[in-house]
Parts: structure tokens; sequence; C-alpha cells
């Protein structure tokens, strides 16, 4: 596995380089809050870049040669994303920091509830996001993860009078919905990673 990732490490290095530096830009130059959830989304693009890259090279055809067994494969996707989403939220934490101390904030400036939100709510699109690739490809995963996006942002719009109303009851629980929300997030990756090793396995490459 550790060659799989060290491959796409290599491939994707460049980008990863773009991604970190739009992130510090955007942390410092943005009004608002908000660059941790900006670095933790493109912690999500970096795999699925990745993974883009090995569909139109028809890298999958040569990799099913090597010494791995399909769901190490599978595994070793699921390992980049991981990867990937922590060392972008560290930069992005570190970035927010900054962006704080420049300002006169607070120290350490980071929004708790913001970086949390996002770490799981990223954590669990992806995890719905790799099986859909799997299945239809990455393009038109694309389309579906934009839909279910709207949808996302449809539901939250509709119903932001009532998270505004339980704002406080989260906060005084913060540790039990914390709890709540990485055991969900535990279950729902072990779920999508068996999901998208029986897709892999089942499909003709």
């Amino acid at each position: 596995m550790k060659a799989l990732l060290l491959k796409d490490l290599l491939v994707i290095r460049k980008t990863l380089l773009l991604y970190i530096i739009f992130g510090v830009v955007f942390t410092l130059t943005f009004p608002l809050d908000g660059g941790i959830t900006i670095f933790c989304v493109y912690g999500l693009f970096i795999p699925i870049t990745t993974m883009a890259l090995d569909e139109q090279s028809k890298w999958s055809k040569y990799e099913i040669m090597l010494p791995f067994d399909r769901k190490t494969i599978v595994l070793s996707r699921y390992f980049m994303c991981y990867i990937s989403l922590a060392v972008m939220l560290i930069v992005g934490m570190g970035a927010q920091s900054m962006k704080s101390l420049w300002s006169g904030g607070p120290q350490g400036g980071l929004n708790w509830a913001e970086t949390t939100g996002a770490f799981l709510s990223i954590t669990f699109l992806q995890a719905v996001i790799l099986p859909l690739i799997y299945h239809f490809g990455v393009e038109k995963a694309r389309i579906v993860m934009v839909c279910m996006a709207a949808l996302v942002g449809a539901v939250f719009f509709i119903s932001s009078e009532v998270l505004v109303s339980l704002e406080q009851t989260i906060e005084n629980n913060a540790l039990l919905f914390v709890g709540i929300g990485l055991a969900a997030v535990f279950i729902v990756q072990l779920v999508s990673i068996d999901i998208s090793a029986r897709i892999y396995k089942r499909k003709e490459l």
C-alpha cells in the first residue's frame, strides 16, 4: 500500500502545493472566517484529482497487475483521502491562526465549531463520493456531487432557523455532539470502504 500512496503523492505534489497556496491566500485575504472549510474542501478535491488522472491514463489496467488485491487498492485511495484531509486541515488551522494574530484577534484564532463541523462534513461527503466514483467514474460522480451539494445547501437554508435555535443546545453539549459525529463518520467510512471494494471487485477493467 505504501507504493500506491507514494505514487499518488508523486502525481499530485504540484497540485497539492497549488491548493495550499490558494488556500493560504484565500484565508489571509477573505474578510470573513471560513478558511479552514476551504482547506477541507481542497483536501477532498486532491484525491479526486488523482483518481481523475488515473482514469484518463487508464492506470487501472496496469494497477491490477501489481501484487495488490483490489481491496488494498481501494484502501489506498481512502488513506490518500485521510492524509490529504489531515494535511490540509493542519495547514488551514495554521493559516487561520496567522490571520487572527495579524488582525489582532484572540490568540489561536480558531473557531473550533467550524473546524470540527468542516472536518466531519467533508469526511462524510468523501465517504459518499468515493463509491460513486468507483461506480460511475470521476466525471459522472462530479455531477452527482454537485447535485448533492446543492441539495445539502438547500436543506441547510430551509432549516437555518431551526439550527440557530439549537445553537445553544449544541454548544452546551459540544463533546456529546462531537462524539456522535465521529462515531457516525467512522461507521459511514467502514460502510463506504466495503461498498467501494465490492464495486471495484466486480468492475471490468
